[in-house]
């Protein structure tokens, strides 16, 4: 809807442009330890995955291993925060000379809950403990984006595409996360495979709009 409108005013206002961009699961932290990541309670998949390694949860319970992937559980593009900021930057740099610029943004590739799951363990050295439980209500089905057009319209690629790294970039932001509630029972949205926007197992896609106005 926002999307529809900017093009229709876009269309009528040849002196404004914008860019839309559609994250796909955000996730790591600054590459430099200048900003991390840290939620109460904690919604996010691979930060929920840590705490579950690392004891400041019972265990993960991954919702859902029926879905029609390789290994049963569902899947999502995770994309760098770092990455997503040189999106950012490389779509502002163009919109003074380009049209309206609409695309997806991410890396290409899906990685399944259980994909995720050794990736973290050798990055903290450490087994996790998980169990698993019917799908929540409502939750999406397997989707990575399709993120052609990010070359062409912005000359720009995710450099961060391996799920590992991504990890390894939380450095120890994860060790310093006040304690997690220990009860089994997680908040629907820390849960393998349950939906919420913006997070990095829910709804894949969280669009963030900017606009110029030429001179």
């Amino acid at each position: 809807m926002v999307e529809e409108i900017l093009q229709d005013y876009a269309a009528a206002n040849k002196q404004f442009t914008f860019a839309a961009l559609r994250y796909f699961n955000a996730s790591g932290c600054a590459t430099d330890g200048t900003l991390g990541e840290d939620h109460d309670p904690e919604t996010h998949l691979i930060p929920v995955i840590l705490q579950a390694i690392m004891g400041l949860r019972p265990r993960l319970i991954i919702f859902g291993t029926d879905y029609p992937t390789p290994d049963g559980t569902n899947v999502r593009d995770y994309i760098h925060v770092d990455d997503l900021a040189d999106a950012h930057i490389a779509a502002m740099t163009r919109l003074d000379t380009a049209s309206p610029i609409i695309c997806n943004l991410g890396t290409g590739r899906g990685f399944s809950v259980k994909e995720i799951n050794p990736d973290a363990e050798r990055s903290r050295a450490r087994r996790l403990r998980s169990s698993s439980a019917p799908a929540a209500p409502a939750t999406p089905s397997p989707s990575t984006p399709t993120p052609a057009a990010r070359k062409s319209l912005l000359g720009w690629d995710a450099k961060f595409k391996d799920p590992e790294a991504i990890i390894r970039s939380r450095g120890t932001g994860t060790r310093s996360t006040p304690k997690a509630t220990t009860t089994t029972s997680n908040p629907p949205h820390a849960r393998a495979g349950a939906s919420r926007p913006a997070s990095a197992n829910g709804t894949p896609i969280a669009p963030f709009f900017f606009a110029s106005g030429r001179t």
